[in-house]
């Protein structure tokens, strides 16, 4: 406890600190501006002047969209600077006029997502026009930001080769980021996104949004439910470190990304990608006589867009289709002829007598000759061995191959419409879907399965609509509601029959109703393939609702940005814990002999002897939790002189106790040692949980001109982490009755498979305490539930070297406090076995040796880096990028995304979880380019 009090007392002494740091960007906002990066648009900014380098107040302002005409207008204020803010994302030309002056025009000024371009004037007197061109693929100095930022342009999207056909794949070329690895799917993860971490900070803390909208996965946080079509994509901003206030909900990389609109032209694409296996490498463990595995995938797809009303009305779609027919290799492991009719005498080892000796494993009489009595064998064991498969190569390890097939479909549809409704009102409306299905042969048929699941569906759709309300050239406001809902099923073999209980005849399996309760139970025994569903069948239903309004005011030098973040996120799953049996060896060893081998294990399983079983029923319709997010902020940004920005800014984080729907969550209390319901038998719905009320997350940052081509860069932010505090409670007593059972040593079984495993009784949800019966798992909070946070610290410099060639290298940091980890309190001490389990000896409860997950903030990481790139962008016919980070990442052992657990429990050995994590890549250099050829005709393209 006192170790929880020193966490909770540092933190309030932080947050006293935080408010004072927000209070006094409020405030300084009375004075404060421009140059701020919108999620879903960019900025114009710059200053004016005369021959003589005197500012001009007054000057007239005008941006034209060239793409739909759409035009905005504003001042200088008295120091010549001005701020568009909350413009949309396009090619713009600029005008700046004054009486007396030349006319100053700038085409082709590219405003990309999250970004600020600047545009400074010297107006000549005169009635000359004065006029410039920016290239819109050019590279542009950041001269008003502190974050790390970068973004990925259209022409890389369009044009650098990658095998994976995704944005994310081209994210992975930016400094900081740890290299992502492409993904082949499943149930949490249909649309194959990849895990994205940067700067050392938690994959879980990344936020994907598209077009404003999250497609963070609820219930895996580190994928994302929405992979537009590549094709269907503008531009995406990645904002890796120091982010903006306006950057909300979000720990990690804050990923954007613009789906493309229409404009006054007609535009359209149509293409088609071909990948067999004419050009597939030979696989390594494919047997000689065999020929290549099937392998055709045509992704086919095409985009068009245009005006439906000019300048007034526009719309864009895009489809693709990806089809993928391919066999997979499959290397198993099966008893030979000998082994599964008990005859063991091949093994160096003794297989020892179960039923003889002690308790604890010693005194054991071997078996005569390795050879497993015929009316010992388990006639349950002897029905499965039926259906596994012969060897069909030599040995027994690595001794079977089939090549499986399976067919992957998945369809992405984007659709937009904007509506320039009038000079001061613009909406777009994006409406987006993803259906597809997954079929996949079974290793060992369609009953013994083998771990591929059979079938796999669903849909992801997603709904977003923007409006932004120009009230004067200095107050703009805009609104975002959205939507993405995502429904994934998995179906395994066989689901129409409970195999298990109906035809091998085992007590306490198979429960609940089908298709759930359908197919085979898992059978893994130690040093062969395992037999059995992959998974259960399961049913998610999750939609995320997002609620964001936001205004910018603009006044003198300064810019304030203030707003809004709701995030509403509901999960209704049908899911159960794989029932199943564990096979070690230890049941046929004996203690102070040698180690058990794979002839063991498989005489456990002969004998029917599992050491450790679980089963799992589902005792409610869905499994169901309901989450909300609260995040306003207040944004102020400073030019304090046309060549020095300041920027101020905080959110306040609000995370309340989930709830599930009708009632609240469930709560062990430990003082007390009961389980409680929240919200039922008089508790409250929140069972006094207490959550923190002083959340600030302040972000501080400078950006300075030494030179025109030169910038100096420095930026801090503190940032909540974003987990859901309650994500791995989600399937908890009673909701789930999951019994997970152990020999209690590793030398006896925990039941025989003629037994079965107990069935959990379904209890009543309407009172205020359960007892916890034997076996069950279950995670809670603790009383007072302290969220991590992550501090990002930054100093660069850029440099523009003129010719399009820009580079920027600078010291990039981050750390990681409070992390939360799954945190398994029913640690046994070493050498202690069951008996010393607290939930099991007594301390805290009775017979419960599984795990009992607390939510706790015990980890935290270190990252340091040395970041540089070097970019030429698209122009004169070439593009080439290079990113460089020289890094280190240390931190608790091994959970650097608050997903798992640290290698060690125990408290009095925590200390030596500290340790390099997993992704920490120390030299990480990445290059890209794109030539047109011919060369000759590089200026014409």
């Amino acid at each position: 406890m006192s170790k929880q009090y020193q966490i909770e007392k540092s933190f309030i002494s932080r947050g006293k600190l935080l408010i004072w740091l927000a209070l006094a960007s409020i405030v300084l906002s009375n004075s404060i501006a421009p140059l701020h990066a919108q999620t879903l648009y960019g900025s114009i900014v710059g200053s004016v002047a005369d021959s003589t380098g005197a500012v001009v107040p007054d000057a007239t302002i005008t941006v034209v969209q060239t793409e739909t005409n759409d035009t905005r207008v504003a001042t200088t204020n008295s120091s010549g600077g001005f701020t568009l803010s909350t413009v949309p994302t396009g090619t713009y030309k600029v005008t700046i006029f004054k009486s007396g002056f030349s006319l100053f025009e700038a085409s082709d000024v590219s405003v990309r997502l999250n970004t600020t371009v600047r545009i400074d004037a010297a107006l000549k007197p005169g009635l000359q026009t004065q006029t410039i061109t920016v290239s819109s693929e050019s590279a542009e100095l950041q001269t008003d930001r502190a974050d790390v930022s970068h973004d990925v342009t259209n022409q890389s999207l369009e044009e650098l080769p990658q095998p994976t056909r995704t944005y994310e794949g081209l994210i992975g070329l930016l400094p900081g980021i740890s290299p992502p690895a492409a993904s082949t799917g499943g149930t949490n993860n249909p649309m194959r996104s990849m895990v994205i971490q940067a700067n050392g900070t938690s994959a879980s803390g990344t936020n994907v949004r598209v077009d404003g909208v999250s497609a963070t996965n609820p219930w895996v946080q580190f994928y994302s439910t929405a992979v537009p079509s590549t094709d269907a994509i503008q531009t995406v901003s990645v904002v890796t470190g120091s982010a903006d206030a306006d950057q909300g909900m979000v720990n990690g990389a804050a990923i954007n990304v613009q789906i493309k609109t229409g404009s006054n032209a007609l535009h359209g694409s149509i293409y088609l990608y071909h990948i067999d296996n004419l050009l597939k490498a030979r696989p390594y463990f494919l047997p000689s006589t065999n020929t290549l595995p099937k392998l055709i995938d045509n992704d086919a797809g095409g985009t068009i867009s245009g005006p439906i009303f000019k300048n007034k009305l526009f719309f864009f779609g895009s489809y693709e289709g990806d089809f993928l027919h391919q066999g997979n290799t499959n290397i198993a492991t099966v008893p030979t002829d000998a082994i599964r009719n008990g005859d063991l005498s091949g093994s160096s080892s003794a297989i020892y007598d179960p039923s003889t000796g002690n308790l604890d494993g010693t005194g054991r009489t071997a078996f005569t000759n390795n050879q497993l009595p015929a009316n010992r064998i388990s006639p349950i064991a002897q029905k499965i061995v039926a259906l596994i498969p012969q060897p069909n190569l030599p040995g027994i390890a690595n001794n079977y191959y089939v090549n499986t097939p399976s067919y992957y479909k998945a369809q992405k549809v984007d659709t937009k419409v904007q509506w320039n409704a009038t000079k001061k009102l613009n909406m777009f409306v994006r409406f987006s879907d993803y259906p597809y299905n997954v079929t996949q042969g079974t290793v060992f048929g369609p009953i013994l399965s083998g771990g591929n699941n059979a079938f796999q569906k669903g849909n992801i759709y997603a709904v977003s609509a923007s409006a932004t309300y120009v009230s004067t050239p200095h107050l703009v406001f805009d609104a975002l509601f959205g939507l993405t809902h995502s429904s994934q099923n998995l179906s395994p073999p066989n689901t129409n029959q409970r195999y298990g209980s109906d035809v091998l005849g085992i007590p306490g399996v198979n429960l609940g109703a089908l298709p759930e309760a359908g197919g085979l139970p898992q059978f893994n025994v130690s040093g062969y393939s395992g037999y059995g569903y992959g998974y259960p069948a399961l049913v998610y239903n999750d939609p995320v609702f997002q609620y964001t309004g936001n205004g910018n005011w603009t006044r003198g030098r300064h810019n304030l940005r203030f707003g809004i973040d709701i995030s509403q996120q509901h999960m209704n799953h049908i899911e159960v814990t794989p029932t199943g049996f564990s096979f070690t060896g230890g049941v046929t060893s004996v203690n102070g002999g040698a180690s058990a081998n794979q002839y063991n294990s498989f005489a456990d399983f002969l004998l029917g002897l599992p050491q450790n079983d679980t089963n799992s029923e589902q005792s409610v319709p869905n499994v169901t939790l309901r989450t909300w997010q609260f995040s306003p902020y207040v944004d102020d940004q400073w030019q304090i002189t046309p060549k020095l920005t300041a920027s101020f800014g905080t959110r306040w984080d609000y995370y309340p106790v989930p709830t599930r729907q009708g009632r609240g969550i469930e709560y062990f209390d430990i003082p007390t040692k009961q389980y409680r319901l929240c919200g039922e038998g008089g508790n409250s719905t929140d069972c006094g949980i207490s959550v923190q009320k002083t959340l600030f997350s302040p972000r501080v940052g400078i950006a300075y001109r030494p030179t025109e081509t030169t910038v100096a860069r420095a930026g801090f932010s503190l940032i909540p982490e974003q987990i859901n505090m309650f994500r791995d409670g989600l399937y908890n007593y009673p909701n789930t009755l999951t019994g997970s059972y152990s020999g209690v040593n590793s030398y006896q079984p925990a039941t025989t498979l003629a037994q079965g495993i107990p069935t959990i009784q379904p209890v009543s949800t309407d009172t205020a305490v359960l007892v916890l019966p034997a076996g069950v798992t279950f995670s809670t909070t603790p009383k007072n539930f302290i969220r991590g946070y992550v501090e990002s610290f930054n100093g660069t410099v850029q440099q523009d070297f003129g010719k399009g060639w820009l580079g920027q290298v600078g010291f990039v940091g981050s750390h990681t406090v409070h992390q939360h980890t799954r945190y398994d309190a029913n640690y046994g001490q070493v050498g202690g076995g069951a008996a010393s389990q607290p939930f099991n000896n007594g301390t805290l409860g009775n017979s419960i040796t599984g795990g009992v997950v607390f939510i706790e903030p015990f980890e935290s990481m270190h990252y340091n880096s040395l970041q540089a790139t070097l970019e030429h962008r698209f122009a004169a016919g070439y593009q080439l990028a290079v990113a460089y980070t020289w890094s280190k990442w240390i931190g608790t052992c091994c959970d650097e995304s608050g997903d798992g657990q640290p290698a060690i429990p125990i408290p009095a050995y925590f200390s030596l979880n500290r340790a390099l994590e997993p992704s920490d890549r120390p030299q990480n250099v990445q290059i890209s380019g794109l030539l047109t050829l011919p060369l000759g005709l590089a200026n014409q393209c």
